[in-house]
């Protein structure tokens, strides 16, 4: 453990029989990604994070609108339209998320994090982690999964079973609240809009420039 500038940090021993999985997850091994995100989350709701963002309507949906429009980089004709949908999205999601349960999560969770090592599986970068619904995080495990050349992200019926297993995992380990698919579908959606304003605030580095063409898209 150390601090520098002002920043904590803490080194871990090296595995060197490491290796990252594939992404080609049978049903079992989608279920033991739901179960890992439970075990995380049941941590992270034994204590607090008051330095890290919370993943709520006020911040997340109407507060990153704001950092966009206020960017100047929506394109005019789209401007409105963007707007009109992010506002939608916010009041459909106050009766999903009103009395839900915000934990620890990991933020950023999924195959792209994982190494598998000869004593066990290890999480990496927690970097993103912020205090949320657990519902953001499960509905992002589906990305980087594929089966037989199919992919999860495209495929909605492998979508469909992979989420299914996930949550069937995530509850063997702790409850999840029943209005979950709704949520992920939401928070999902507002997923992207947080997207976009980050892109906008780090808009002098020349990768996040060809940003604009996805937005016109």
């Amino acid at each position: 453990c150390g601090a520098w500038r002002g920043i904590h940090y803490r080194t871990f021993a090296f595995h060197e029989d490491a290796r990252s999985p594939d992404g080609a997850f049978e049903i079992e091994a989608v279920r033991d990604l739901g179960r890992l995100a439970a075990r995380i989350h049941e941590v992270g709701s034994q204590g607090s994070c008051r330095h890290r963002r919370r993943i709520e309507l006020p911040s997340f949906g109407v507060g990153n609108l704001a950092s966009l429009r206020a960017s100047g980089l929506l394109p005019p004709t789209h401007a409105d339209p963007y707007r009109r949908h992010v506002e939608a999205l916010v009041e459909a999601g106050r009766l999903l998320l009103e009395g839900a349960e915000l934990v620890r999560i990991h933020g950023d969770l999924g195959v792209w994090n994982l190494l598998d090592t000869d004593r066990g599986r290890v999480v990496l970068d927690f970097d993103d982690m912020a205090r949320a619904p657990p519902a953001f995080e499960l509905g992002g495990l589906h990305f980087g999964i594929h089966r037989g050349g199919r992919k999860a992200s495209d495929d909605p019926d492998l979508h469909e079973e992979v989420l299914a297993g996930v949550v069937g995992g995530y509850r063997e380990g702790r409850p999840l609240d029943e209005r979950w698919r709704a949520q992920t579908i939401g928070l999902g959606a507002l997923r992207w809009v947080w997207f976009d304003a980050w892109n906008a605030s780090r808009w002098h580095e020349e990768p996040f420039r060809k940003q604009r063409r996805a937005w016109q898209e």
